[in-house]
């Protein structure tokens, strides 16, 4: 019996071990499961969220506000998009989420901080806001940085790139009486409403075969009123077309007293096969002012009705002051400095290399004054007037009666405009 009873009580005790192990593990999955739930938790918290491959960018500094966009992007962007603290663009991608939203806005300011490449679709056809390129380069193909500027600013970008080819998408249509006319500018196809283009440069180079008429420039297709100042071409230009074009080395045309282009340079070549209007600086003008500008423009075309001038080709009412040609014509080109002057336009104090065959203008049914031919760089040779016949006296001479203009110097062996 005692054998018995000890059975007994070794099986109570193997029981009860059996039974402190079971619990001991059932305590130390809830814990495991437990401590596993927190500290996922604690980790979603600490570590950065992953949204398609990528973490999210950086928290701010005390200085920086992030910008909310769209719940579908929830990307962080710098700025808040005020003249002091502006939007700061980094990419493509912040460009048009950014633009997408507030590019449609008169009182945002945006500035870019790192050279970028923008391709298609266009997200924002106006832009009305101040624009500060900070003199970083976008890179362009088959597409203008916007259709169109209303009432805006944009200054210190410089365009890079090419066209090859124009459509629908990429060009402004306006319709007038007779039908509707295309535009399409590097920049801008359209400027309006008292919007300024200042200090931007145009590297774009334009390889065109067109199915139809086009009026086309590197900085601005049609200039309706405002400011361009400061802005540069240097890339080249060719246009094939059975149509009419009208063709500008900086912007192509110009409508509107209030319309004012200034200190602004082109070198490169224009080449055009196609009837219409081509010119170094401006084609058409329209009651708009051309001040103090210079182009050193290689001009080709072979084409019997093209119209074209060494600065501008048609000149409607308005002014070309204190402007310089000093490229190169040849084909059918006989206009130095203007093809028409018509309906009370005036030019004046105007230079262009003497050359046999060429005159500073074809058809003048406006004023002509104190315009001279040059030799040998600087020389003038007095042509209606007599000054000190050095050139660039002549221009910065001229340029102190001109409000904005800057001051001309010979600049590695080119009389040039001093920024």
């Amino acid at each position: 019996m005692k054998t018995n009873n000890n059975n007994k009580s070794n099986i109570d005790k193997a029981s009860s071990v059996s039974m402190g192990w079971l619990w001991l593990y059932v305590v130390s999955v809830f814990l495991f499961l437990f401590v596993g739930c927190c500290k996922d938790d604690d980790s979603a918290a600490r570590e950065p969220e992953q949204r398609g491959g990528e973490p999210v960018p950086e928290e701010p500094t005390d200085n920086d506000t992030i910008v909310p966009l769209p719940p579908a992007t929830d990307t962080a962007v710098w700025g808040k998009g005020s003249a002091d603290d502006p939007y700061r663009v980094r990419t493509a991608e912040e460009w048009n989420r950014l633009m997408a939203l507030h590019g449609g806005d008169r009182n945002a300011f945006f500035r870019l901080a790192t050279d970028f490449t923008l391709g298609n679709p266009m997200v924002c056809d106006t832009f009305c806001g101040h624009l500060d390129g900070n003199n970083m380069e976008v890179r362009l193909a088959n597409r203008s940085l916007f259709k169109v500027l209303n009432g805006g600013v944009i200054e210190n970008v410089i365009l890079n790139g090419a066209v090859s080819q124009l459509n629908s998408d990429n060009v402004m249509k306006i319709e007038t009486s007779g039908g509707y006319n295309l535009y399409f500018g590097g920049l801008v196809c359209v400027s309006d409403n008292n919007a300024v283009i200042k200090n931007c440069v145009s590297k774009m180079d334009y390889d065109i075969q067109a199915e139809y008429g086009v009026t086309l420039a590197p900085i601005c297709g049609l200039m309706l009123s405002g400011t361009v100042d400061e802005c540069s071409s240097v890339g080249d230009i060719a246009v094939s077309s059975s149509r009419q074009n009208i063709i500008g080395g900086i912007v192509a045309e110009m409508r509107g007293a209030s319309s004012k282009l200034i200190n602004c340079m082109q070198v490169g070549r224009i080449a055009v096969d196609s009837y219409g209007d081509f010119a170094g600086i401006v084609s058409v003008v329209y009651d708009g002012s051309v001040l103090n500008c210079c182009t050193r423009a290689i001009m080709n075309t072979e084409h019997s009705s093209s119209n074209s001038g060494g600065v501008v080709s048609y000149c409607n009412g308005g002014v070309i002051d204190n402007c310089y040609f000093d490229g190169y014509l040849s084909g059918k080109l006989t206009s130095l400095l203007c093809y028409r002057i018509n309906n009370g336009a005036q030019m004046r104090y105007c230079y262009a290399p003497q050359t046999d065959g060429l005159k500073l203008c074809d058809n003048n049914y406006g004023i002509i004054e104190s315009c001279g031919y040059f030799r040998n760089g600087t020389q003038l040779e007095a042509v209606g007037y007599y000054g000190s016949n050095n050139v660039i006296d002549e221009l910065n001479a001229r340029a102190a009666t001109l409000e904005g203009a800057r001051r001309w110097a010979l600049v590695e062996g080119n009389v040039a405009i001093v920024k």
